[in-house]
């Protein structure tokens, strides 16, 4: 407190009104190597996107293993990758296509 007092001024600490704790479990479940936890849903994306616009922007991000990529439709694709640490890092860069 008194870094904050000396850097800041006078501060007033309040307890978070909302408990947090469940973020920490959300996080622990992303994290957790589950079945599909290497395959990351693509959607939302223009449909005159090709197969080849969707590797420009996630190859970069696949590192030397790569991945796969499979459509669903026009606007869904699904890429799926050798490991979960690589969606995982796609999901926090947030991405846009």
């Amino acid at each position: 407190m008194f870094q904050l007092t000396k850097t800041l001024g006078k501060v007033k600490v309040e307890q978070p009104s909302s408990d947090y704790s469940s973020y920490e479990e959300a996080r622990e479940k992303l994290l957790a190597d589950t079945d599909y936890s290497h395959v990351l849903e693509v959607y939302g994306f223009a449909a005159d996107f090709k197969t080849q616009d969707l590797m420009a922007v996630l190859n970069p991000h696949a590192g030397r293993s790569g991945f796969d990529l499979k459509w669903v439709d026009d606007t869904h694709a699904l890429a799926i990758f050798s490991n979960s640490l690589i969606c995982i890092y796609l999901l926090c860069c947030h991405l846009f296509f």
